[in-house]
C-alpha cells in the first residue's frame, strides 16, 4: 500500500517529491528552497525583490536628505550670526559708533558659532568705526542724522553639500551676510 505522501501529489505512483523516505520518517524535498545558501536567499527572496536594490534605493535617499540637512544647519548659523549682530548694532545705538572693542569681540562670537569673518576691514560695514578713527553719532531730531547701520559677511564652516556639484554645477563659497538699521541714541560725545 502507498504511503499518505505519495498517494497525495503522485496518485500512489511512488516517484514524486516526497516519494523519497529515511527509516526516521523525515521526507525529503519539503525544505528543498531553504537548502539555498543564507546569503543567496537574503540577495533575492521568492517575490523577486532584491536586497541589493533596496540597498541602492536607501543610500540614494539618505544620500539626497544630506541637502536639506545642511540647510537646516545654514538657516541655523544664519539666525545666530543675525543674533550676534543684533547684539552689537544694540551697543552701536547706546555708544554712537562700533567700539574696537565690540568689533573685536564680534569677531570671536562669529568665530565660536563657525562662521568665521574672513576679511574684517572688508566684511564687517559699520556706519562709523571707532578702529577707523571715525567720530560718534548722536542723537539727533532728524533721523537721517542719527542713522547707524552694520552689516557682517561670513563664511560658513564647513561649507554646506550641494547636490549641484556632483552633476557639474559651479563652484562657490556659500557666505552668510547680515544687517541692520538703528538711530542713535547717544547725546554726548
Amino acid at each position: 500500500m502507498a504511503d499518505k505522501a505519495d498517494v497525495h501529489h503522485n496518485g500512489g505512483r511512488g516517484t514524486g517529491r516526497f516519494s523519497k523516505r529515511h527509516s526516521s520518517g523525515f521526507v525529503h524535498g519539503c525544505d528543498e528552497q531553504r537548502k539555498k545558501p543564507d546569503l543567496i536567499r537574503l540577495l533575492k527572496n521568492n517575490r523577486g525583490d532584491s536586497l541589493l536594490g533596496v540597498l541602492l534605493s536607501l543610500t540614494l535617499l539618505a544620500f539626497m536628505l544630506m541637502q536639506p540637512l545642511d540647510a537646516y544647519v545654514v538657516m541655523t548659523k544664519h539666525q545666530m550670526a543675525e543674533k550676534i549682530m543684533l547684539k552689537y548694532l544694540n551697543r552701536m545705538r547706546l555708544e554712537g559708533y562700533l567700539t574696537t572693542a565690540d568689533k573685536n569681540s564680534m569677531i570671536a562670537e562669529f568665530q565660536d558659532i563657525g562662521c568665521p569673518i574672513q576679511n574684517p576691514a572688508k566684511d564687517i560695514s559699520a556706519v562709523n568705526d571707532q578702529s577707523l578713527g571715525q567720530p560718534r553719532i548722536l542723537r539727533s531730531t532728524d533721523p537721517e542724522a542719527s542713522r547707524l547701520s552694520l552689516t557682517v559677511t561670513c563664511v560658513p564652516d564647513p561649507q554646506p553639500f550641494r547636490l549641484i556639484r556632483m552633476v557639474g554645477g559651479s563652484e562657490g563659497t556659500t557666505t552668510i551676510k547680515v544687517g541692520g538699521v538703528d538711530l542713535s541714541e547717544r547725546v554726548q560725545p
